[in-house]
């Protein structure tokens, strides 16, 4: 029997629509960019039949390549609108799935980890690589800090964002390096040109 899969009562975190309006607004043509790059990925990589979106926010941003994963998000208004568009979701913590081991073909991860202090990004990415199958792939992507001779909007974005531990390119590469090797491949998306890091994590298949 697979995991339980409670669905939030919608009294905790943001509310969904001001969720995607603050996306729209202050980050316009990023949903385009970063669907781009992920239908890049799947091109010469196999997303496989299970996957795991944790952090999904109201949405996951997988729909763009058709993939419906199962939804994790610490809000439970979020979890409630997942669950109604997309599939299946839980409300949990990235830092303790509560889920088996080996469980999902591909592990996904958009933009939570600049919201985590360093400790607890070590402990998302254990549990992202925890429930992905032996011969699947963990993969992450998470903004960065403006990098010099970026533009003013980019700079102000960054400025007023939510995550409290918004890092450089090259702290965020050293991070993900703490758990294993991660092919790490920097991200231009936006209108405003912001930055990002999109990481990918093989899990050695069953010898």
């Amino acid at each position: 029997m697979g995991p339980r899969l409670p669905v939030g009562d919608g009294r905790t975190g943001p509310f969904p629509l001001a969720y995607r309006f603050s996306q729209v607004v202050l980050a316009p043509g990023a949903v385009a960019d970063l669907s781009a790059v992920l239908r890049r990925w799947t091109a010469s990589h196999h997303v496989g039949a299970l996957a795991i979106d944790v952090g999904c926010g109201p949405r996951s941003m997988l729909d763009a390549i058709g993939v419906r994963p199962i939804g994790v998000d610490l809000s439970g208004s979020s979890v409630s609108s997942f669950a109604r568009k997309s599939g299946p979701g839980i409300v949990a913590r990235a830092t303790t799935l509560p889920l088996r081991s080996g469980t999902f073909d591909s592990a996904w991860c958009f933009g939570v980890l600049h919201h985590l202090p360093d400790d607890e990004v070590d402990l998302a990415l254990n549990e992202l690589q925890r429930v992905t199958k032996p011969g699947g792939r963990s993969v992450v992507f998470d903004g960065v800090l403006p990098t010099p001779g970026s533009g003013l909007p980019a700079k102000l974005i960054r400025a007023i964002d939510r995550g409290r531990w918004m890092r450089s390119r090259v702290a965020l590469e050293g991070l993900l390096g703490r758990t294993g090797s991660w092919d790490c491949e920097p991200v231009r998306y936006s209108a405003w040109g912001l930055e990002g890091v999109f990481a990918t994590w093989a899990r050695p298949p069953r010898r």
